[in-house]
């Protein structure tokens, strides 16, 4: 599959307007629709757009590949990892915004106290 059969998989699956996903690239709606069906989006707005829909890569993808060499490194040095304030920030934002989701949404809220 290609990037833009990707990207236009990942928008249905997870009901997307073009306006949603071209707001990672700060572009609107229409602009990022004509660009989707002209293919003509920049190698890299593509590679800011690819971690959007990283489950849909192949194990191959440099994305995929990025993820995994992290993954690994986090698991086998994580007190070190830890230690590391840009980690240690990366962390707490994600923390955060992890937090302020669920405790937005009703039904996700509910899940997360009964995990």
């Amino acid at each position: 599959m290609d990037f833009y059969e990707l990207l236009k998989l990942y928008k249905e699956k997870n009901g997307l307007s073009y306006g949603d996903i071209g707001s990672h690239i700060d572009m609107k709606a229409d602009a990022f629709r004509m660009a989707v069906n002209r293919k003509s989006l920049s190698d890299l707005q593509k590679q800011a757009l690819e971690p959007l829909f990283v489950n849909e890569l192949d194990d191959n993808h440099p994305v995929k590949r990025q993820l995994k060499e992290v993954s690994n490194f986090l698991s086998k040095y994580k007190e070190l990892a830890f230690k590391d304030p840009k980690i240690s920030k990366i962390l707490d934002k994600e923390v955060a915004r992890r937090l302020s989701e669920v405790v937005s949404n009703k039904e996700a809220l509910e899940k997360f106290l009964n995990s």
